[in-house]
């Protein structure tokens, strides 16, 4: 089986409680989009022959949901999944799977279908909210009786925050009656997509992983973890512009001259004016509901004042004017870029006319050549520091009353550019959420991770 490095769902829920916190209502929408991935896939498996395999998975519960340190989710455990056909048959009358977590018609002894996976994962998802067990007491007769007659109320009566699409969400899933549940597990997703994209857009699995990475830190021993990134150069200041960098125009600039790209969906069209760099994917700040496309698909980029469309490496590609394109690529007003069944065109409007150059100046001094640097975020705060030929990435860790230091990597000059180097340590720099196994070497735009700090290499 696959090794998954994170927490299970109720693990996450009783971390964060521990911390005095719930699970984000992001986050509660974002696992229960992908617990309905998976579910989608094993309900609508098909054997060689191309017969429908009609597997149930039957135990849907907190701990059988895995969300990984790469904020990645995983449906598992289907020991007790029923396939059709299976040569063993479970006798009539006999209930398998968690008590607490079951449909209705399970706990009767009913045959189950794909609907009783969906309201297991209803239950997941209320419970996620409210950080509370929808059914209590230890009596097994009478928690029976209550999984029978499925009396829940909203998760808002729990908690108030809980928006209202969210709330209705959940409790269709819920549904005593399978009928008036969601038909598929898709259809599930489908509804939970379209919250995420009307409240959060922009949330995805980076955001799962910091979740997962905060309660991974208590469960070591109430490790209390302060990272601190040495580079005495210049202190972190009040946030002007973004680590990934400033926008094309100043803050004055009419919003509509900045270059952009026009999404067209069957609703119509939705702009996307264009900064420094913009991620596009299912988790990507452009996030696109399709599973033919990646978490990290492509990027479009600025880079000497044009912008830069390039493939993460996903598995379906990325194209260009119908082209697929297989190395960066610069856009041109009007191509258009296609990433699944999603479609974008690049707008560039025509800058503002500049005033006259001023006269020359016999003996101008020749400009100066560019110089490496680092651009390190924390939060809201920001620092630029030139590179010299090496700088130390330190960190500090404190455990009770042990204070751990080490160096996680370093950031240094080799005759063809700047690598970064990472060092064995219990703190590590990470690239695209994943540590580098050897000496990687920079370019312009490229960002690292050490704990909070983010890190932007620019010349």
């Amino acid at each position: 089986m696959e090794f998954v490095d994170g927490l299970d769902v109720l693990e996450l829920v009783n971390g964060l409680h521990a911390l005095g916190e719930r699970v984000p209502v992001e986050a509660v929408a974002l696992i229960g989009r992908q617990i309905c991935s998976g579910l989608h896939y094993a309900h609508t498996k098909k054997d060689r022959s191309g017969q429908p395999l009609n597997i149930v998975h039957r135990d849907i519960s907190p701990q059988n949901i895995l969300v990984s340190r790469a904020g990645e989710v995983k449906v598992v455990d289907f020991g007790i999944a029923k396939a059709a056909g299976m040569s063993t048959r479970t006798h009539a009358g006999v209930i398998k799977g968690k008590v607490h977590y079951m449909a209705p018609e399970q706990a009767m002894g009913q045959k189950a279908d794909s609907r009783t996976d969906i309201f297991s994962s209803g239950i997941v998802l209320w419970e996620m909210l409210t950080s509370q067990m929808v059914y209590s007491g230890d009596n097994v007769r009478e928690l029976v009786e209550k999984v029978r007659r499925a009396a829940i109320p909203p998760p808002s009566s729990v908690r108030k925050d809980v928006p209202p699409a969210l709330d209705s969400i959940v409790m269709k899933a819920l549904a005593r009656r399978t009928e008036d549940r969601f038909a598929t597990a898709h259809e599930f997703q489908v509804e939970l997509t379209k919250f995420l994209s009307a409240s959060a857009p922009d949330y995805g699995g980076s955001n799962l992983s910091l979740l997962v990475e905060r309660v991974l830190a208590r469960k070591r021993g109430d490790v209390e973890q302060v990272v601190e990134v040495h580079i005495d150069k210049a202190e972190l200041l009040a946030d002007v512009h973004s680590v990934i960098g400033a926008s094309l125009d100043d803050a004055t600039s009419p919003r509509d001259e900045r270059p952009r790209l026009v999404v067209e969906t069957e609703q119509g069209e939705t702009l996307y004016p264009l900064e420094a760099e913009l991620i596009i994917g299912r988790a990507g700040t452009l996030a696109i509901a399709d599973a033919r496309v990646s978490r990290r698909h492509a990027r479009v980029y600025l880079h000497d004042d044009a912008y830069i469309v390039e493939d993460l490496g996903s598995s379906n590609g990325t194209y260009v004017n119908d082209e697929k394109i297989t190395t960066a690529h610069m856009l041109r007003a009007g191509d258009t870029i296609r990433i699944g069944s999603c479609r974008m065109r690049y707008v560039a409007e025509p800058r503002r006319a500049a005033p006259p150059p001023p006269p020359p100046v016999p003996q101008a001094a020749p400009r100066p050549p560019a110089v490496p640097k680092l651009v390190v975020a924390c939060g809201q705060r920001r620092m630029e520091t030139v590179l010299t030929d090496a700088e130390e990435l330190h960190y500090s860790v404190q455990v009770g009353p042990v204070r751990l230091r080490g160096t996680a990597g370093r950031v240094v000059r080799r005759e063809d550019g700047f690598y970064i180097e990472p060092a064995a340590g219990r703190e590590q720099v990470t690239i695209n959420g994943a540590p580098p196994a050897s000496p990687v070497r920079l370019a312009p735009g490229d960002m690292f991770q050490l704990g909070p700090f983010l890190f932007e290499y620019r010349e």
